[in-house]
């Protein structure tokens, strides 16, 4: 991607997003099966925390990956290079957890009508749920192209990360 810049960064993201999604396939059961998730002998956020061990480390290993084209995109050192990769690879981590946590549609809402028929108002921002996380922490990154953005990046999806892994 010889001369990309800072497109590498929402390509590798988008990447990651779309390679860790099928991995949360049981983190998406048990959001969506909380009987399930009474079963288990632990609370509902550490269920969701221990579901998550496996896709974090392969989501980490993805962003070491992509770390060297990180940072010959930005134009960065190869040590930060690889930091700014992980902070990628958690970015893309961070957006599958948004997409697989968010509610399922509630025909109890009132319904828009289409030609197809009738669709839940709350239907129409599950499209973009995903992706507004993943603009939101590939975001400093784009704008401070060093460590700093890495930082403030990699923060920013850990608290995303808590959040959504934390709440009912």
């Amino acid at each position: 991607m010889a001369g990309a810049g800072r497109i590498v960064v929402l390509v590798a993201a988008l990447a990651g997003f779309l390679a860790t999604l099928p991995l949360l396939s049981g983190l998406r059961v048990l959001v969506r099966t909380p009987g399930l998730a009474r079963l288990m002998p632990f609370s509902v956020a550490r269920l969701r925390r221990a579901v998550l061990a496996v896709p974090t480390g392969l989501a980490l290993l993805f962003g070491l990956a992509c770390g060297p084209a990180v940072g010959r995109g930005l134009e960065v050192p190869a040590g930060d290079g690889l930091f700014l990769g992980v902070a990628v690879g958690l970015s893309g981590l961070a957006s599958a957890v948004r997409w697989v946590t968010g509610r399922p549609p509630d025909y109890s809402r009132p319904l828009v009508s289409t030609p197809a028929g009738g669709v839940p108002t709350n239907l129409y921002g599950s499209a973009v749920r995903g992706f507004d996380v993943l603009l939101l922490t590939t975001a400093p990154i784009l704008l401070v192209p060093t460590v700093r953005g890495g930082e403030v990046s990699l923060l920013l999806a850990v608290i995303v990360l808590a959040y959504l892994t934390g709440r009912k």
